[in-house]
């Protein structure tokens, strides 16, 4: 029985649309002329006419020009194919593992599951003679995976609220820590450290970027409107606190990186606490530190700080704690009541 087949992917699965016969497999399109030139007398219903292996080879072109070409979900699904034909083949697996990777990036979603259970399939069936080209070729893609999130992470996280922020770059460092890592650690133990910088820099980085867009001293100076609100400096000081402490964490072996994470972390919550003394002043169109603050939230941020300090202390015993009064004032406030009674004291006396 004479029938069309795909010169492409090998198929027979070709279906008449408007003036083209269209490949169900590979999509590529045949005019009526080539189909009648196509046509092969050798096919019969039950076999295409060509080995699985020409298949697969023909797959794996159509899956290496799609990715080529950006078309991730394409070259994944081609991928699927391979793997349906041959379960141990390794390209596939490669290419599948990071298609999905790169699939999931663009839609925002950082999870690595699918990807690095692809890798450990390649990992698996490579024959010894290519084992240790695969061993590094494996953490190579790993690492520039992850450069690639943090890249999108700093690129866009003026899109995201401060929460989701917070819990997207946790989410991805846990990633990295259940993934990564364990790959890094046995193939490829030079990259952890490097690795580690990126994910802590790129963390800081966005936190500074976010503080200098955002709060003192570059307050803009004509709109009312943008005063920092109180539950907004409160809610600030603890997720961009959250986020660093992501950064420290990923950092805990090089202590002098851990002291300026804490470094930063005091110094954002001072300004936050400078902050939210600035009002508007109608009298002259400009901010000036004219608002007193609610004492719950300087408590609160005030914590935070000391914390910091507690932390920087554990590494360098030679740091020395700041008093508490010197961001709360509460210093100030008892010298002001010892002040009132004793004038009271002295009043009461002189009338006596």
């Amino acid at each position: 029985m004479k029938k069309l087949q795909c010169e492409l992917c090998g198929s027979i699965d070709l279906v008449k649309n408007g003036d083209y016969f269209v490949c169900q497999s590979c999509g590529a399109k045949y005019t009526p002329e080539e189909a009648r030139n196509k046509i092969n007398i050798n096919v019969n219903v039950s076999d295409n006419g060509i080995t699985p292996e020409q298949q697969i080879d023909n797959y794996k072109d159509l899956a290496a020009n799609a990715y080529k070409a950006g078309n991730n979900n394409e070259a994944y699904s081609y991928c699927q194919r391979i793997l349906e034909l041959d379960t141990k083949n390794r390209d596939a697996w490669y290419l599948k593992g990071l298609t999905s990777a790169l699939m999931n990036f663009a839609a925002a979603n950082f999870n690595l599951d699918e990807c690095v259970h692809c890798f450990n399939q390649t990992l698996k069936y490579v024959n010894s003679e290519e084992s240790r080209i695969w061993e590094k070729k494996i953490p190579d893609e790993l690492e520039k995976l992850v450069g690639i999130v943090f890249s999108i992470i700093y690129g866009k996280y003026g899109i995201y609220d401060l929460e989701f922020l917070a819990k997207l770059i946790n989410d991805f460092v846990n990633q990295v820590n259940k993934h990564c890592f364990p790959v890094f650690i046995r193939y490829a133990p030079e990259k952890i450290e490097p690795v580690k910088k990126v994910v802590a820099n790129t963390i800081n980085n966005i936190v500074c970027k976010i503080v200098d867009g955002e709060f003192f001293p570059q307050l803009p100076q004509n709109k009312p409107s943008m005063v920092l609100a109180t539950d907004t400096a409160l809610d600030c000081g603890r997720l961009l606190t959250g986020i660093l402490k992501i950064a420290a964490a990923v950092q805990q072996e090089l202590p002098e990186k851990q002291t300026a994470v804490y470094d930063n972390i005091i110094k954002i919550n001072e300004s936050l606490i400078v902050s939210l003394k600035y009002g508007f002043n109608p009298n002259n169109g400009k901010y000036e530190s004219i608002l007193k603050p609610d004492n719950a939230v300087v408590n609160h941020l005030t914590d935070i700080i000391m914390e910091a300090h507690a932390e920087i202390k554990k590494i360098n015993p030679k740091h020395r704690i700041p008093s508490r009064s010197r961001y709360t004032g509460s210093k100030v406030r008892i010298w002001i009541i010892l002040v009132i009674i004793a004038v009271v004291f002295l009043m009461i006396k002189s009338c006596s």
